[in-house]
């Protein structure tokens, strides 16, 4: 699964925000936030088709957060 660090973050309600925001996209099936690492990993639904990295960090920005590539 892809991972995403999101800085920024810091309550329960952040992680919501995230979740929602990155499920939203089209093709994406489930999402869920780390808080304490404050990583973000996304499933997608179909692995031959991959959600374009700009548009899930574009998401994420679009909150407010600063979203990196997860090393």
């Amino acid at each position: 699964m892809p991972k995403i660090q999101v800085d920024g973050m810091h309550c329960e309600h952040c992680k919501n925000a995230v979740e929602k925001a990155v499920s939203a996209i089209p093709g994406v099936k489930n999402a869920s936030v780390n808080l304490d690492r404050k990583e973000l990993e996304y499933e997608e639904e179909d692995k031959n088709m991959p959600i374009a990295l700009d548009i899930v960090m574009g998401a994420i920005r679009d909150l407010g957060y600063t979203p990196h590539v997860a090393p």
